[in-house]
């Protein structure tokens, strides 16, 4: 069965169990740098869509921001936390990473390699 948590559960499960000074997480969730969706494929736009935006309720933030900052309440001293932009492909031992990216216009940027995608996330004050 398909258990779903939160970043604050996730936090919440970790603490106590690894030392505070463990600071590499990584997470495979698909979209998990995306806080809004890409317009065009180039570092510019790549680096945008990482970033939080808006305000109150319509506040976007990325679920590997998120989750750094839950880490970080949760006792973590300097939690960094990897994301990624795209739908998330792993080979069975998880270490073969590609995405493949979609555009607004609907178009697809496929089995781009993880580290072209890869974003690294820590906790924002």
């Amino acid at each position: 069965m398909l258990e779903f948590i939160t970043a604050k559960e996730i936090a919440a499960k970790l603490e106590g169990t690894l030392p505070a000074g463990f600071s590499k997480f990584e997470t495979l969730t698909c979209h998990s740098a995306e806080a809004r969706r890409l317009t065009l494929f180039d570092s510019g736009t790549l680096d945008d869509t990482t970033k939080t935006g808006g305000k109150g309720e319509d506040k976007q933030e990325a679920y590997a921001q998120t989750l750094a900052n839950e880490l970080s309440e949760h006792g973590f001293v300097a939690p960094e936390v990897k994301g990624y932009i795209g739908s998330v492909i792993a080979d069975e031992n998880g270490r073969t990473r590609r995405t493949i990216v979609e555009l607004s216009d609907g178009s697809e940027h496929r089995h781009m390699h993880g580290y072209d995608v890869k974003k690294v996330f820590t906790p924002k004050p």
